[in-house]
């Protein structure tokens, strides 16, 4: 996990950052102790910056994967997620965003709005 948060952080090629995201999701899908994991070491800040900066919308997808996998089921990651002022942003990338992007946008809004078991 703290390589992959290292790539996000790093200013190299949308394509790094793309593998970084996508693997960040992979591993938080179906796994609320990695995707807790993932979010202690400083992911959330990261991903939203990259699906606010990013001219690539395969990294804009990637990184609202990992946000929806991370809101999913608890309320203090989505509480963090909406903290970084992730809610604008989202709204704005479901009317403007790819179709990719558009459906990790609207699985992060479910994560968000799904109350959480914690």
């Amino acid at each position: 996990i703290p390589a992959l948060i290292r790539h996000l952080r790093s200013s190299c090629c949308e394509a790094v950052h793309e593998e970084a995201a996508t693997a960040l999701a992979n591993l938080s899908a179906f796994s609320t102790d990695r995707s807790a994991a993932i979010a202690a070491k400083g992911a959330i800040p990261l991903l939203v910056q990259r699906l606010r900066s990013s001219g690539s919308e395969s990294v804009q997808a990637a990184a609202a994967g990992a946000l929806a996998n991370m809101a999913t089921c608890s309320s203090d990651r989505s509480a963090a997620i909406a903290a970084e002022g992730a809610i604008p942003l989202l709204v704005q990338r479901l009317r403007s965003g790819s179709n990719g992007v558009q459906e990790g946008v609207v699985r992060v809004l479910v994560g968000l709005s799904t109350d959480s078991p914690e």
